[in-house]
């Protein structure tokens, strides 16, 4: 039941965000300097998702 909720609703989410992020932007009206914040979110969201991977692989090599 895990993987169906996963691979059918919790997936399909995240591969929309970027649609759904880009099209409020839009409609709100979105100025250079709104979209400049999104990017660097975006960009610092990235790096600690890349710092918790890395651990959670580095957790995984030590056991």
């Amino acid at each position: 039941m895990k993987n169906v909720v996963m691979s059918e609703l919790v997936m399909p989410l995240f591969r929309r965000a970027g649609t759904v992020l880009g099209t409020y932007l839009i409609a709100k009206g979105a100025d250079a300097e709104m979209a400049n914040q999104v990017v660097f979110g975006v960009a610092a969201l990235g790096a600690f998702c890349v710092d918790l991977l890395w651990s959670h692989i580095d957790r995984k090599i030590r056991k």
